[in-house]
């Protein structure tokens, strides 16, 4: 797809660097994992892009299906899902992640657990902002009872730090890196559970995806997206608590704001995001529902030089039931019944 090809050539840059100001506000302390803000999804998901994350080519179970508990916001929409993993025979919650390129786990958790360094710290910079991300290296975890690769994954602070929910303490975000080791993933919004392995869905509507395996380590799914008929890049970001769109496009695009403008903190920096309505708008042929989303300066489109325009949130998924990303067939799925 010469689409997919033109991007990936860029993303790769992307690796290097977390997009948006917002991405260390998304994290910021005294929200818990849950509370996922118009501010949190100004830029890609949280700080998943050092490079030197890797992890060897290992052969996961064939399937795995654990239940998801699927939050919801103040406005009643789908905000993400989370599922219990335990690492050390120790239990956490995780964010399903998607937008996430490479798994995080919260650097205190790795503090608590040994986790040891595999390699040097990494500098993340979101525009005006820098965090750090140190590889470390997980070996004894396991998701539903199924023990999961060793590998290397990044320990960051979140912001998270003790947080809880449903009594279980937040761990961290479980990337694309570890999802597409499985070849699928269904995170199924309305059954409330996630399945990974196993033949991809029947049913539902299916649309051609790029999934790029950046130098990192990590795991980018790209969709081509049209918003009345101007073709769009857009990541599919399970972690994402609203759909965004870098705010020059949004202008480009002619799109109404859908409220006032306010400014959105992140961490040693602010950005001015703005909501706008989105209505006419198809992935891949499949039409999408109307929507609200996040309008701000994003970085990632600068690096994608405009190929990538925003994050596909939770919310829009959410309305067909189920996502699946097939991996393996570069497609993902909106609805249908899990194989």
């Amino acid at each position: 797809m010469r689409y997919g090809l033109t991007v990936l050539g860029v993303v790769a840059v992307a690796a290097v660097v977390v997009t948006g100001c917002g991405s260390s506000g998304r994290r910021s302390a005294g929200r818990t994992p849950a509370a996922r803000s118009q501010t949190a999804a100004t830029s890609t998901t949280a700080a998943a892009r050092p490079p030197g994350v890797t992890g060897p080519a290992a052969h996961p179970p064939a399937r795995i299906v654990v239940p998801a508990a699927i939050i919801r916001n103040a406005q009643g929409s789908v905000d993400a899902g989370f599922v219990k993993l335990t690492i050390k025979g120790q239990p956490y919650i995780f964010k399903v992640d998607t937008g996430a390129t490479s798994t995080i786990v919260d650097s205190t958790v790795a503090q608590a657990l040994a986790l040891p360094d595999r390699g040097s710290a990494t500098t993340l910079t979101a525009l005006c902002a820098k965090s750090f991300a140190q590889p470390v290296a997980i070996s004894d975890w396991k998701l539903g009872g199924a023990t999961l690769p060793a590998m290397t994954v990044a320990s960051e602070t979140t912001g998270f730090a003790g947080t809880t929910y449903q009594g279980l303490p937040f761990g961290g975000l479980l990337g694309a890196d570890v999802l597409s080791r499985f070849g699928t993933m269904t995170l199924d919004f309305a059954g409330k559970r996630l399945t990974l392995g196993g033949k991809a869905p029947s049913g539902g509507q299916g649309l051609p995806a790029v999934i790029g395996h950046l130098p990192s380590g990590g795991v980018i799914v790209l969709v081509q997206a049209a918003i009345d008929g101007k073709p769009v890049g857009y990541q599919i970001d399970t972690g994402a608590g609203s759909t965004t769109i870098d705010s020059r496009v949004a202008k480009r695009l002619g799109l109404k704001a859908a409220g006032e403008s306010r400014k959105a903190l992140g961490i040693g920096c602010s950005t001015m995001i703005t909501p706008v309505r989105i209505g006419d708008w198809t992935a891949g042929g499949v039409t999408l529902p109307a929507t609200i989303a996040v309008s701000s300066l994003n970085g990632i489109t600068d690096l994608s030089k405009g190929k990538i325009v925003g994050l596909l949130g939770a919310p829009v998924m959410a309305t067909f039931g189920e996502v699946t990303i097939d991996f393996t067939g570069k497609r993902v799925v909106l609805g249908g019944t899990v194989g």
